[in-house]
């Protein structure tokens, strides 16, 4: 079902592995002090990425979720750079 996002917007299917992989890498890393903050902006990132697919290919109030931890991530962002 991952693979339908992607094709949608002409990605290949390995897109979907590579952001889900990149997600876990971040979920992971945001406890690892040392790159806790590259760990929260490429979170960010990840979800800029949902917001944006859910505002051009889907109703709106799918990508709520993204919205939500898009704040989140940026929240976590300006936490860890000012608290390094």
């Amino acid at each position: 079902m991952v693979h339908l996002f992607f094709a949608n917007m002409g990605m290949p299917p390995i897109t979907g592995y590579i952001v889900g992989a990149l997600e876990i890498a971040g979920a992971i890393d945001i406890f690892v002090k040392s790159v806790r903050f590259l760990a929260a902006l490429g979170l960010a990132a990840t979800s800029l990425g949902a917001f944006l697919y859910h505002l051009f290919y889907t109703p709106i109030a799918e990508g709520v979720p993204a919205i939500v931890l898009l704040v989140l991530s940026v929240l976590l962002v300006r936490y860890f750079k000012n608290n390094a």
